[in-house]
């Protein structure tokens, strides 16, 4: 087991995920500080000084950002192995998926604690560049004991999560805002047996943690119900993980298939959402309307997070009265990858929900689609072979986009959305 952690800690090194870790464990302590200056004065702590700062980070890493990072990570690592499109070699030899899976769990579970740790550390220098009073040894001992202790626990409450995204590709990116959701529910279970045996507050109950100030609960809960409620997640993983069968896909031959380049870019475009909306939660606290409010211009601007740069772009864009409309013109040659040209992430859109979309498809060589991709579901075709297409598209809500993706494709394309 020792040689398959050390062989996956050599294969990490080459993964930019860990930025992402990096960042947004960076992001914890300093959206705790920036929401101080950002809350109106009656709901400003006025002794804001280092230890609340600590507790701030806790809170917000065990509702926000430990349940997605982690289920990021860890669901990333293992999907690797799908999309490179190494799993098959690796079960050819005397190597169960269970050994495989029980590594990389090991693995992410190492890294947990490491995000722990760095984030006391990120939470030290935040306090030290804000000039935060009251920066004492017991209360850093504290944070590092209650910040890697929660590390562990929020670890083995989303584990069953990550063990079931490794059973398909690409669902770990559907983990990650299960696990968001589930952890940013822990403040709305103040009181009773719900309250002691949800297993994110179970986490906290576990590491002394008094979540009083934060989901105005009374007490910091029973630790006899917060370690049964942990010992049953530890209890579900293992029947998940000792019943895990190696997939079937893992040993077909990928297929080079109308959706998978787009599945890695509106991948993107999903994180970019849940972790911008986990920030934006922290700056506008807790009010529905603020948190209804805030959740529509996060949407609004993870469309254009995930949409192709212009700089980027193979033609030329022009756009109409949002995103969602305009005009594209593009002379292609051995054009192979994706560009995401028109579309959003709005609930609802200011114009209406139906757009008119025209296309001239000119090819060459190679192949090309032109695609509607909405929501999880598998892009839609609008056109594959040489010639025009005209068609009314109503937008549901959440993610729309319309681009092209190519292989080898030399050729023209004219789009006109209205």
């Amino acid at each position: 087991m020792l040689s398959v952690i050390k062989t996956e800690f050599q294969k990490i090194k080459r993964y930019h995920i860990l930025l992402i870790g990096i960042i947004g464990m960076a992001c914890s302590p300093l959206l705790q500080l920036f929401s101080q200056a950002a809350m109106s004065e009656e709901y400003k702590n006025p002794h804001f000084d280092f230890e609340a700062l600590v507790n701030a980070t806790i809170w917000g890493n065990a509702t926000i950002f430990m349940p997605v990072l982690i289920t990021l990570i860890g669901g990333y690592l293992i999907n690797r192995e799908y999309v490179d499109d190494t799993l098959k070699n690796v079960l050819l030899v005397p190597f169960s998926f269970r050994r495989f899976l029980t590594g990389k769990l090991a693995v992410i579970g190492l890294l947990a604690v490491i995000m722990g740790v760095y984030s006391v550390v990120v939470t030290l220098i935040v306090g030290i560049c804000a000039g935060l009073p009251d920066k004492t040894v017991p209360v850093l001992l504290r944070g590092l004991f209650q910040m890697t202790g929660l590390s562990v626990g929020v670890f083995i409450v989303v584990l069953p999560i990550i063990i079931l995204c490794s059973q398909r590709q690409g669902s770990f990116m559907s983990g990650s805002v299960v696990a968001f959701i589930a952890g940013y529910c822990c403040m709305f279970f103040k009181e009773g047996l719900l309250r002691e045996v949800y297993p994110f507050s179970a986490a906290l109950t576990m590491i002394g943690f008094d979540t009083a100030d934060w989901a105005g609960t009374e007490g910091k809960g029973n630790v006899l119900l917060g370690g049964l409620s942990l010992g049953v997640m530890l209890l579900i993983s293992l029947l998940l993980l000792c019943t895990a069968k190696s997939p079937e896909t893992a040993n077909q031959k990928k297929k080079s298939r109308k959706g998978s380049i787009l599945l890695r870019s509106a991948q993107r475009g999903q994180l970019a959402l849940v972790l911008v909306f986990a920030c934006s939660v922290l700056l506008t606290g807790c009010s529905k309307d603020a948190v209804l409010d805030q959740y529509n211009h996060v949407l609004q601007a993870a469309g254009d997070v995930t949409l192709t740069g212009s700089f980027s772009l193979t033609g030329k864009r022009t756009y109409g009265d949002d995103h969602y409309t305009g005009s594209y013109t593009a002379d292609y040659k051995d054009f192979s990858k994706t560009e995401y040209l028109f579309g959003g992430t709005s609930i609802e859109r200011e114009k209406g929900n139906d757009i008119a979309v025209s296309c001239d498809l000119e090819v060459t060589s190679g192949t090309a689609q032109v695609f509607w991709l909405f929501g999880s579901d598998d892009p839609v075709i609008l056109l594959d072979t040489e010639g025009s297409h005209t068609e009314t598209l109503t937008l549901p809500a959440g993610g729309n986009y319309i681009g092209i993706t190519g292989k080898d494709f030399t050729g023209h394309l004219e789009l006109t959305i209205e």
